[in-house]
Protein backbone atom coordinates (compact mmCIF):
# COMPACT_ATOMS: atom_id res chain seq x y z
CA UNK A 1 0.00 0.00 0.00
CA UNK A 2 1.33 3.77 -0.95
CA UNK A 3 1.45 5.94 1.71
CA UNK A 4 0.06 8.98 -0.20
CA UNK A 5 1.06 11.59 2.41
CA UNK A 6 4.55 11.04 2.37
CA UNK A 7 4.71 11.36 -1.33
CA UNK A 8 2.39 14.81 -0.22
CA UNK A 9 5.13 15.98 1.64
CA UNK A 10 7.94 15.57 -0.44
CA UNK A 11 6.40 17.17 -3.59
CA UNK A 12 5.31 20.30 -0.28
CA UNK A 13 8.85 20.28 0.73
CA UNK A 14 10.28 20.91 -2.67
CA UNK A 15 7.50 23.64 -3.02
CA UNK A 16 8.68 25.18 0.26
CA UNK A 17 12.11 25.51 -1.06
CA UNK A 18 11.73 27.50 -3.89
CA UNK A 19 8.61 29.43 -3.36
CA UNK A 20 9.96 32.71 -2.66
CA UNK A 21 11.76 32.05 -6.99
CA UNK A 22 8.07 30.74 -8.34
CA UNK A 23 6.10 33.78 -10.71
CA UNK A 24 8.45 36.34 -9.60
CA UNK A 25 9.59 37.02 -12.88
CA UNK A 26 10.71 40.50 -13.55
CA UNK A 27 10.98 40.74 -18.12
CA UNK A 28 9.47 37.89 -20.34
CA UNK A 29 13.15 36.98 -20.98
CA UNK A 30 13.56 35.72 -17.27
CA UNK A 31 10.82 33.62 -17.38
CA UNK A 32 11.49 32.53 -21.40
CA UNK A 33 16.01 31.45 -20.70
CA UNK A 34 18.26 31.32 -18.16
CA UNK A 35 20.97 34.25 -17.80
CA UNK A 36 23.77 33.53 -19.23
CA UNK A 37 25.76 30.57 -21.07
CA UNK A 38 26.07 26.96 -18.98
CA UNK A 39 28.75 24.82 -18.66
CA UNK A 40 28.47 21.07 -19.12
CA UNK A 41 27.86 20.11 -15.75
CA UNK A 42 24.40 22.27 -16.19
CA UNK A 43 24.02 21.69 -19.80
CA UNK A 44 24.20 17.94 -19.38
CA UNK A 45 21.17 18.37 -16.85
CA UNK A 46 19.02 20.51 -18.95
CA UNK A 47 19.14 17.94 -21.91
CA UNK A 48 18.95 15.60 -19.87
CA UNK A 49 15.01 16.61 -18.56
CA UNK A 50 13.94 16.73 -21.82
CA UNK A 51 14.03 12.83 -22.16
CA UNK A 52 12.56 12.37 -18.80
CA UNK A 53 9.42 11.80 -19.99
CA UNK A 54 6.43 9.57 -20.26
CA UNK A 55 7.79 7.32 -23.11
CA UNK A 56 10.97 7.05 -20.66
CA UNK A 57 8.53 6.05 -18.20
CA UNK A 58 6.57 3.28 -19.64
CA UNK A 59 8.35 2.39 -22.65
CA UNK A 60 10.72 0.25 -21.18
CA UNK A 61 8.20 -1.90 -19.41
CA UNK A 62 5.98 -1.89 -22.72
CA UNK A 63 8.91 -3.23 -24.77
CA UNK A 64 10.01 -5.37 -21.88
CA UNK A 65 6.91 -7.74 -22.08
CA UNK A 66 6.81 -7.53 -25.76
CA UNK A 67 10.81 -8.06 -26.36
CA UNK A 68 11.68 -9.74 -23.35
CA UNK A 69 15.64 -9.71 -22.83
CA UNK A 70 16.31 -8.37 -26.25
CA UNK A 71 14.79 -4.78 -25.15
CA UNK A 72 18.58 -4.25 -24.12
CA UNK A 73 19.96 -4.09 -27.82
CA UNK A 74 16.38 -1.98 -29.05
CA UNK A 75 17.35 0.68 -26.15
CA UNK A 76 20.85 0.85 -27.59
CA UNK A 77 20.14 0.46 -30.83
CA UNK A 78 17.03 3.58 -30.90
CA UNK A 79 19.27 5.75 -28.78
CA UNK A 80 22.51 5.40 -31.24
CA UNK A 81 19.93 6.42 -34.06
CA UNK A 82 18.53 9.26 -31.82
CA UNK A 83 21.97 10.61 -31.40
CA UNK A 84 23.26 10.43 -35.28
CA UNK A 85 20.05 12.49 -35.94
CA UNK A 86 20.12 14.91 -33.11
CA UNK A 87 23.60 15.88 -33.56
CA UNK A 88 23.31 16.00 -37.55
CA UNK A 89 20.99 18.58 -36.44
CA UNK A 90 23.50 20.89 -33.78
CA UNK A 91 26.31 20.35 -36.38
CA UNK A 92 24.30 22.10 -38.60
CA UNK A 93 23.38 25.38 -36.41
CA UNK A 94 25.52 28.28 -36.96
CA UNK A 95 27.47 30.16 -33.95
CA UNK A 96 25.45 33.33 -35.34
CA UNK A 97 22.02 31.64 -34.83
CA UNK A 98 19.93 32.23 -32.01
CA UNK A 99 16.31 32.13 -30.98
CA UNK A 100 13.75 28.75 -31.25
CA UNK A 101 14.39 26.68 -34.23
CA UNK A 102 16.77 28.87 -35.87
CA UNK A 103 18.07 26.29 -37.46
CA UNK A 104 15.57 25.98 -40.17
CA UNK A 105 14.69 29.59 -40.72
CA UNK A 106 17.19 32.63 -42.07
CA UNK A 107 18.37 34.86 -39.84
CA UNK A 108 16.26 37.85 -41.13
CA UNK A 109 13.07 35.42 -41.52
CA UNK A 110 9.93 37.42 -40.35
CA UNK A 111 7.44 36.69 -37.84
CA UNK A 112 5.00 35.39 -40.67
CA UNK A 113 7.65 32.92 -42.09
CA UNK A 114 7.50 31.12 -38.49
CA UNK A 115 4.02 31.49 -37.81
CA UNK A 116 2.62 28.29 -39.15
CA UNK A 117 5.23 26.23 -37.85
CA UNK A 118 5.24 27.73 -33.94
CA UNK A 119 1.47 26.59 -34.28
CA UNK A 120 2.69 22.92 -34.75
CA UNK A 121 5.54 23.78 -32.36
CA UNK A 122 2.82 24.39 -29.50
CA UNK A 123 0.27 21.88 -30.56
CA UNK A 124 3.01 19.23 -30.03
CA UNK A 125 3.97 20.56 -26.65
CA UNK A 126 0.12 20.53 -25.40
CA UNK A 127 -0.49 17.26 -26.74
CA UNK A 128 2.90 16.05 -24.98
CA UNK A 129 1.42 18.00 -22.17
CA UNK A 130 -2.20 16.00 -22.34
CA UNK A 131 -0.65 12.80 -22.87
CA UNK A 132 1.39 12.92 -19.45
CA UNK A 133 -1.45 13.69 -18.01
CA UNK A 134 -3.63 11.53 -19.32
CA UNK A 135 -1.14 8.94 -18.18
CA UNK A 136 -1.68 10.20 -14.69
CA UNK A 137 -5.23 9.56 -14.89
CA UNK A 138 -4.78 6.41 -15.81
CA UNK A 139 -2.19 5.38 -13.21
CA UNK A 140 -4.86 6.77 -10.77
CA UNK A 141 -7.65 5.29 -12.17
CA UNK A 142 -6.70 1.74 -13.39
CA UNK A 143 -3.13 0.69 -11.53
CA UNK A 144 -3.72 2.44 -7.99
CA UNK A 145 -7.72 2.98 -7.91
CA UNK A 146 -7.99 5.68 -6.37
CA UNK A 147 -9.75 9.15 -6.56
CA UNK A 148 -8.96 10.32 -9.62
CA UNK A 149 -10.15 13.78 -9.15
CA UNK A 150 -8.34 14.34 -6.28
CA UNK A 151 -5.30 12.73 -7.37
CA UNK A 152 -5.17 14.47 -11.22
CA UNK A 153 -6.56 17.89 -9.68
CA UNK A 154 -3.20 17.61 -7.32
CA UNK A 155 -0.81 16.82 -10.21
CA UNK A 156 -1.68 19.79 -12.12
CA UNK A 157 -1.40 22.15 -9.07
CA UNK A 158 2.14 21.24 -8.49
CA UNK A 159 2.40 21.55 -12.16
CA UNK A 160 1.53 24.73 -12.73
CA UNK A 161 3.13 25.87 -9.78
CA UNK A 162 6.60 24.27 -10.40
CA UNK A 163 6.50 25.33 -14.00
CA UNK A 164 3.95 27.30 -15.13
CA UNK A 165 4.91 29.80 -12.44
CA UNK A 166 8.75 28.76 -12.34
CA UNK A 167 9.49 28.90 -16.02
CA UNK A 168 12.89 28.31 -17.01
CA UNK A 169 14.16 28.49 -13.52
CA UNK A 170 11.65 26.07 -12.41
CA UNK A 171 12.04 23.52 -14.89
CA UNK A 172 15.82 23.51 -14.79
CA UNK A 173 16.11 23.74 -11.00
CA UNK A 174 13.39 21.57 -9.79
CA UNK A 175 13.63 19.78 -12.31
CA UNK A 176 17.21 18.68 -11.87
CA UNK A 177 16.60 17.55 -8.82
CA UNK A 178 14.14 15.13 -9.51
CA UNK A 179 16.16 14.38 -12.28
CA UNK A 180 19.01 13.51 -10.19
CA UNK A 181 16.17 11.37 -8.19
CA UNK A 182 14.91 9.22 -10.29
CA UNK A 183 18.07 8.54 -11.72
CA UNK A 184 19.54 7.69 -8.58
CA UNK A 185 16.52 5.91 -7.25
CA UNK A 186 16.32 3.49 -10.28
CA UNK A 187 19.61 2.73 -10.49
CA UNK A 188 20.15 1.67 -6.76
CA UNK A 189 16.96 0.27 -6.87
CA UNK A 190 17.57 -2.33 -9.90
CA UNK A 191 21.27 -3.03 -8.99
CA UNK A 192 20.02 -3.66 -5.00
CA UNK A 193 17.36 -6.12 -6.29
CA UNK A 194 19.31 -7.92 -8.50
CA UNK A 195 22.12 -8.26 -5.95
CA UNK A 196 20.20 -9.45 -2.95
CA UNK A 197 17.92 -12.37 -4.92
CA UNK A 198 20.87 -12.99 -7.74
CA UNK A 199 21.50 -12.51 -11.03
CA UNK A 200 21.42 -16.51 -12.23
CA UNK A 201 18.21 -16.81 -10.14
CA UNK A 202 16.40 -14.18 -11.90
CA UNK A 203 17.64 -15.27 -14.99
CA UNK A 204 16.51 -18.57 -14.41
CA UNK A 205 13.26 -18.05 -13.26
CA UNK A 206 12.58 -15.56 -16.34
CA UNK A 207 13.58 -18.81 -18.56
CA UNK A 208 11.54 -21.13 -16.78
CA UNK A 209 8.32 -18.51 -16.86
CA UNK A 210 9.10 -17.78 -20.84
CA UNK A 211 10.85 -20.05 -22.47
CA UNK A 212 11.47 -17.89 -25.63
CA UNK A 213 14.02 -14.73 -25.31
CA UNK A 214 12.12 -12.83 -28.06
CA UNK A 215 8.59 -12.82 -28.84
CA UNK A 216 7.35 -11.30 -32.42
CA UNK A 217 9.67 -11.79 -35.36
CA UNK A 218 13.08 -10.11 -36.35
CA UNK A 219 10.90 -7.58 -38.09
CA UNK A 220 8.36 -6.51 -35.93
CA UNK A 221 10.96 -5.85 -32.76
CA UNK A 222 13.08 -3.74 -35.80
CA UNK A 223 9.71 -1.78 -36.34
CA UNK A 224 9.43 -1.13 -32.96
CA UNK A 225 12.75 0.39 -32.80
CA UNK A 226 11.73 2.26 -35.99
CA UNK A 227 8.84 3.68 -34.39
CA UNK A 228 10.50 4.46 -31.12
CA UNK A 229 13.30 6.70 -32.84
CA UNK A 230 10.88 8.65 -35.07
CA UNK A 231 8.60 9.35 -31.84
CA UNK A 232 11.54 10.50 -29.59
CA UNK A 233 13.29 12.49 -32.66
CA UNK A 234 10.21 14.42 -33.56
CA UNK A 235 9.14 15.25 -30.15
CA UNK A 236 12.68 16.17 -28.59
CA UNK A 237 12.87 18.43 -32.06
CA UNK A 238 9.61 20.58 -31.43
CA UNK A 239 10.08 20.79 -27.99
CA UNK A 240 10.91 24.82 -27.37
CA UNK A 241 12.75 24.04 -23.79
CA UNK A 242 15.30 21.55 -25.49
CA UNK A 243 16.31 24.04 -28.50
CA UNK A 244 16.18 26.74 -25.37
CA UNK A 245 18.47 24.82 -23.63
CA UNK A 246 20.84 23.86 -26.63
CA UNK A 247 21.42 27.51 -27.32
CA UNK A 248 22.49 28.46 -23.49
CA UNK A 249 25.52 25.72 -23.92
CA UNK A 250 28.74 26.90 -24.89
CA UNK A 251 29.28 26.01 -28.76
CA UNK A 252 31.75 23.88 -28.49
CA UNK A 253 30.05 21.64 -25.60
CA UNK A 254 27.15 21.20 -27.36
CA UNK A 255 28.00 17.83 -28.61
CA UNK A 256 29.52 16.53 -25.44
CA UNK A 257 26.30 17.25 -23.67
CA UNK A 258 24.09 15.67 -26.34
CA UNK A 259 26.48 12.43 -25.67
CA UNK A 260 27.18 12.48 -22.23
CA UNK A 261 23.05 13.23 -21.27
CA UNK A 262 22.07 10.31 -24.08
CA UNK A 263 24.58 8.24 -22.39
CA UNK A 264 22.80 8.89 -19.13
CA UNK A 265 19.77 8.21 -20.81
CA UNK A 266 20.35 4.71 -21.93
CA UNK A 267 21.21 3.85 -18.61
CA UNK A 268 17.82 4.96 -17.64
CA UNK A 269 15.97 2.49 -19.48
CA UNK A 270 18.40 -0.23 -19.12
CA UNK A 271 17.58 0.59 -15.46
CA UNK A 272 13.91 0.37 -16.13
CA UNK A 273 14.28 -2.74 -18.42
CA UNK A 274 15.86 -4.41 -15.42
CA UNK A 275 13.09 -3.71 -12.88
CA UNK A 276 11.00 -4.44 -15.52
CA UNK A 277 12.20 -8.02 -16.27
CA UNK A 278 12.29 -8.46 -12.16
CA UNK A 279 8.85 -7.73 -11.96
CA UNK A 280 7.68 -10.32 -15.07
CA UNK A 281 8.88 -13.38 -13.05
CA UNK A 282 7.30 -12.03 -10.13
CA UNK A 283 4.37 -12.62 -12.18
CA UNK A 284 3.11 -15.32 -14.81
CA UNK A 285 3.57 -15.92 -18.75
CA UNK A 286 0.56 -14.06 -19.35
CA UNK A 287 1.94 -10.88 -18.57
CA UNK A 288 1.04 -7.13 -20.14
CA UNK A 289 1.82 -4.03 -19.65
CA UNK A 290 -1.43 -3.03 -16.96
CA UNK A 291 -0.25 -7.00 -15.36
CA UNK A 292 2.82 -5.40 -14.55
CA UNK A 293 2.44 -2.20 -13.40
CA UNK A 294 -0.23 -3.60 -10.89
CA UNK A 295 2.22 -6.18 -9.78
CA UNK A 296 4.66 -3.26 -8.64
CA UNK A 297 1.89 -1.91 -6.46
CA UNK A 298 0.70 -4.88 -4.57
CA UNK A 299 4.32 -6.18 -3.89
CA UNK A 300 4.34 -6.75 0.07
CA UNK A 301 7.25 -4.86 0.33
CA UNK A 302 6.13 -1.44 1.53
CA UNK A 303 9.41 0.09 0.13
CA UNK A 304 9.93 -1.23 -3.24
CA UNK A 305 6.14 -0.08 -4.62
CA UNK A 306 6.67 3.57 -3.17
CA UNK A 307 9.96 3.92 -4.39
CA UNK A 308 8.60 3.06 -8.19
CA UNK A 309 5.70 5.42 -7.46
CA UNK A 310 7.41 8.20 -6.55
CA UNK A 311 10.10 7.95 -9.59
CA UNK A 312 6.79 7.14 -11.76
CA UNK A 313 5.03 10.56 -11.01
CA UNK A 314 8.50 12.44 -10.83
CA UNK A 315 9.15 11.59 -14.58
CA UNK A 316 5.64 12.23 -15.43
CA UNK A 317 5.93 15.90 -13.33
CA UNK A 318 9.18 16.85 -15.27
CA UNK A 319 7.55 15.74 -19.14
CA UNK A 320 4.40 17.44 -18.31
CA UNK A 321 6.78 20.25 -16.58
CA UNK A 322 9.16 21.04 -19.65
CA UNK A 323 5.92 20.79 -22.03
CA UNK A 324 4.21 23.19 -20.34
CA UNK A 325 7.19 25.70 -19.82
CA UNK A 326 7.15 25.24 -23.88
CA UNK A 327 3.78 25.97 -24.48
CA UNK A 328 3.58 29.37 -22.60
CA UNK A 329 7.22 30.39 -24.19
CA UNK A 330 6.10 29.91 -27.78
CA UNK A 331 2.66 32.17 -26.19
CA UNK A 332 4.91 34.76 -24.89
CA UNK A 333 7.67 34.91 -27.89
CA UNK A 334 4.51 34.98 -30.47
CA UNK A 335 2.77 37.57 -28.36
CA UNK A 336 5.71 39.89 -27.74
CA UNK A 337 6.60 39.63 -31.51
CA UNK A 338 3.12 40.81 -32.00
CA UNK A 339 2.00 44.77 -33.44
CA UNK A 340 -0.02 45.12 -30.40
CA UNK A 341 2.28 46.74 -27.30
CA UNK A 342 1.98 45.07 -23.99
CA UNK A 343 3.43 45.56 -20.99
CA UNK A 344 5.49 43.26 -19.11
CA UNK A 345 3.82 42.71 -16.54
CA UNK A 346 0.22 42.20 -18.52
CA UNK A 347 2.47 39.93 -20.92
CA UNK A 348 3.62 37.80 -18.05
CA UNK A 349 0.14 37.42 -16.14
CA UNK A 350 -1.32 36.44 -19.84
CA UNK A 351 1.51 34.06 -19.57
CA UNK A 352 0.53 32.46 -16.69
CA UNK A 353 -2.98 32.57 -17.40
CA UNK A 354 -2.53 30.32 -20.05
CA UNK A 355 -0.55 27.84 -18.19
CA UNK A 356 -3.54 27.97 -15.83
CA UNK A 357 -5.98 27.44 -18.44
CA UNK A 358 -3.90 24.61 -20.17
CA UNK A 359 -4.35 22.31 -17.07
CA UNK A 360 -7.38 22.79 -16.24
CA UNK A 361 -8.57 21.87 -20.02
CA UNK A 362 -6.01 18.60 -20.42
CA UNK A 363 -6.93 17.82 -16.94
CA UNK A 364 -11.37 17.25 -18.24
CA UNK A 365 -9.78 15.85 -21.86
CA UNK A 366 -7.50 13.56 -19.82
CA UNK A 367 -10.58 11.91 -18.48
CA UNK A 368 -12.87 12.15 -20.82
CA UNK A 369 -10.61 10.13 -23.39
CA UNK A 370 -9.61 7.75 -20.28
CA UNK A 371 -11.68 4.83 -21.86
CA UNK A 372 -9.47 5.00 -25.79
CA UNK A 373 -6.65 4.97 -24.12
CA UNK A 374 -5.05 2.70 -26.83
CA UNK A 375 -6.64 4.87 -29.72
CA UNK A 376 -5.22 7.90 -28.00
CA UNK A 377 -1.67 6.51 -28.04
CA UNK A 378 -1.45 5.30 -31.61
CA UNK A 379 -2.87 9.13 -32.66
CA UNK A 380 -0.29 10.96 -30.34
CA UNK A 381 2.62 8.46 -31.27
CA UNK A 382 1.69 9.06 -35.21
CA UNK A 383 1.33 12.77 -34.48
CA UNK A 384 4.98 13.14 -32.56
CA UNK A 385 6.41 10.94 -35.06
CA UNK A 386 5.52 13.31 -38.08
CA UNK A 387 6.70 16.33 -36.86
CA UNK A 388 10.45 16.11 -37.47
CA UNK A 389 11.15 16.03 -40.69
CA UNK A 390 12.22 19.43 -41.55
CA UNK A 391 15.11 18.26 -39.19
CA UNK A 392 16.01 15.39 -41.39
CA UNK A 393 16.35 17.27 -44.28
CA UNK A 394 17.49 20.55 -43.50
CA UNK A 395 20.72 20.75 -45.36
CA UNK A 396 18.33 19.70 -48.73
CA UNK A 397 15.80 22.72 -48.15
CA UNK A 398 17.48 25.77 -49.35
CA UNK A 399 14.46 27.63 -47.91
CA UNK A 400 11.85 26.38 -45.09
CA UNK A 401 8.29 26.86 -46.17
CA UNK A 402 6.52 26.84 -42.78
CA UNK A 403 3.48 26.83 -44.66
CA UNK A 404 3.57 24.00 -46.85
CA UNK A 405 4.71 22.25 -43.31
CA UNK A 406 1.64 22.93 -41.57
CA UNK A 407 -0.81 21.72 -44.61
CA UNK A 408 1.43 18.15 -44.24
CA UNK A 409 1.29 17.82 -41.06
CA UNK A 410 -2.73 18.77 -40.24
CA UNK A 411 -3.50 16.01 -42.56
CA UNK A 412 -1.73 13.09 -40.13
CA UNK A 413 -4.66 13.46 -37.81
CA UNK A 414 -7.36 12.54 -39.91
CA UNK A 415 -4.75 9.98 -41.87
CA UNK A 416 -4.03 8.19 -38.31
CA UNK A 417 -7.54 8.51 -36.57
CA UNK A 418 -8.61 6.31 -39.89
CA UNK A 419 -6.11 4.06 -39.14
CA UNK A 420 -6.91 2.90 -35.93
CA UNK A 421 -10.64 2.83 -36.99
CA UNK A 422 -9.74 0.94 -39.49
CA UNK A 423 -7.64 -1.25 -37.44
CA UNK A 424 -3.78 -1.08 -38.43
CA UNK A 425 -0.49 -2.02 -36.47
CA UNK A 426 0.84 0.79 -34.86
CA UNK A 427 4.36 0.12 -36.82
CA UNK A 428 1.96 1.08 -40.06
CA UNK A 429 -0.11 4.07 -38.66
CA UNK A 430 3.97 5.79 -37.60
CA UNK A 431 5.19 5.05 -41.21
CA UNK A 432 2.39 6.44 -43.34
CA UNK A 433 2.96 9.53 -40.64
CA UNK A 434 5.82 9.59 -41.33
CA UNK A 435 6.28 9.33 -45.37
CA UNK A 436 2.93 11.59 -46.31
CA UNK A 437 3.71 14.53 -44.28
CA UNK A 438 7.31 14.39 -46.61
CA UNK A 439 5.91 13.71 -49.71
CA UNK A 440 2.80 16.93 -49.05
CA UNK A 441 5.86 19.23 -48.71
CA UNK A 442 7.71 18.09 -51.04
CA UNK A 443 4.91 18.23 -53.65
CA UNK A 444 4.24 21.71 -52.76
CA UNK A 445 7.73 23.09 -53.19
CA UNK A 446 7.57 21.74 -56.75
CA UNK A 447 4.24 22.99 -57.45
CA UNK A 448 5.34 26.45 -56.19
CA UNK A 449 8.61 26.45 -58.19
CA UNK A 450 6.90 25.33 -61.35
CA UNK A 451 3.90 28.34 -60.75
CA UNK A 452 7.58 30.45 -60.38
CA UNK A 453 9.44 29.15 -63.41
CA UNK A 454 6.07 29.67 -65.35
Amino acid sequence: MIDWYLVMFVAATILLVYIEKLGEHKIVFQYMAHSGEIGLSGGTYAVLIQFMSGATLFLPIYVTVQMKLYSVFMFVLGVLAIYILLARVISNIKVTEEGPFSVLFKKRANVGDKRYFFIIAALSSFLSFLLHTFLVATLFFNIYEQSLTIGLSLFLFFCFTFFGLGGYFGVTKIGSKLVFGIFLSSVILSLSLFLKVGINSVYKQFTEIFPSLMDGSILENGLIVVTFVFVMFGQTCMNYYFWQSLHLIKVNHRLTVLRVSLFSWVALLLAYSALSIYILVQGTSSASLSRVLKTVVELESPFFPFVISLIWFSSLLVGAGTSLYSLVSLYLWMQNNNKKVLTTKQLLRKGYLVAMTVCLVTGFLSVYILSYTKEVLMVLAAFFSSIGFPFWFQSIFKKFNSKHYFFGVSLVFPISIIGVVLGFELWLITAVAVLFPCIIYLFLQNVCKLSENG
